[in-house]
């Protein structure tokens, strides 16, 4: 376990390749283990909790993805699903996990594959390019803010790269700013999103905001200060698996 604090970097997916299909590594190291990642920051942290982060073969806080269950779920986000913030039994996938195994009596596998700073691009993105290896029973997304998008990196460090940008960056594309921008973007990916899961057979629920199946109020409990805490996730995860059992 690295006692240091994970940098936080843009992501590797060169912008060419970045819609075909199969597994992709994530920002974050294959199978490492930090104390501290993204803004979760020795010190800037509100409580010191013993814990770490630890990530899969391909460098996401997830089950290996070479895991497979009974029933089979996967979720995409932002660091809300990475669960930045707050220890992995208690970020809302995991919390998800338990109340589908004592729901059904079956094991459940939760493949996550939230990085932080993504967009709902990303999510939906991530979720297109593996959702045929994957084949999932559900898929449970945490929407980014409306604000993020993808497009192709401008920092000479990262050329032709997939980075998330957001409309308060100040290399933001000046001329891309137009009022209701990101609510038709993210209109745009729901609509896709549905369309993905339906085609693959695949129950879905997605949260929060006005276009979805649910909101929640934000919070800040999390260890950095900054992400939600425990409640939070175990509130989204109830919302989640009440919509679920709806559908």
């Amino acid at each position: 376990m690295n006692d240091k604090h994970l940098p936080f970097r843009f992501h590797t997916t060169p912008f060419a390749d970045m819609w075909e299909k199969g597994f992709f590594h994530s920002k974050y190291e294959p199978s490492s283990e930090y104390r501290y990642v993204d803004t979760d920051r020795p010190g800037q942290a509100v409580n010191d909790d013993d814990w770490t982060y630890k990530f899969n073969e391909w460098g996401f806080r997830s089950a290996p993805f070479t895991d497979r269950s009974e029933f089979n779920v996967l979720i995409s986000g932002c660091s809300l699903t990475v669960g930045i913030g707050v220890d992995y039994e208690y970020t809302w996938g995991q919390v998800l996990k338990t109340l589908l195994e004592q729901h059904l009596g079956k094991t459940v596998t939760v493949w996550n594959l939230a990085q932080g700073a993504c967009s709902p691009d990303y999510t939906v993105r991530s979720i297109y390019t593996t959702i045929d290896l994957f084949k999932p029973d559900l898929v449970a997304v945490c929407w980014p803010a409306e604000t993020r998008f993808e497009l192709p990196s401008n920092d000479p460090s990262t050329p032709h790269v997939a980075k998330d940008y957001a409309l308060n960056d100040l290399d933001y594309p000046k001329l891309l700013v137009r009022e209701g921008w990101g609510d038709a973007q993210l209109q745009k990916n729901i609509i896709f999103l549905k369309m993905l899961c339906e085609r693959h057979g695949a129950k879905l629920v997605h949260g929060p905001g006005d276009l979805t199946d649910f909101g929640i109020d934000p919070d800040v409990g999390g260890r950095d200060g900054a992400h939600p805490g425990k409640l939070w996730h175990k509130t989204f995860a109830e919302l989640v698996f009440e919509h679920w059992q709806k559908t």
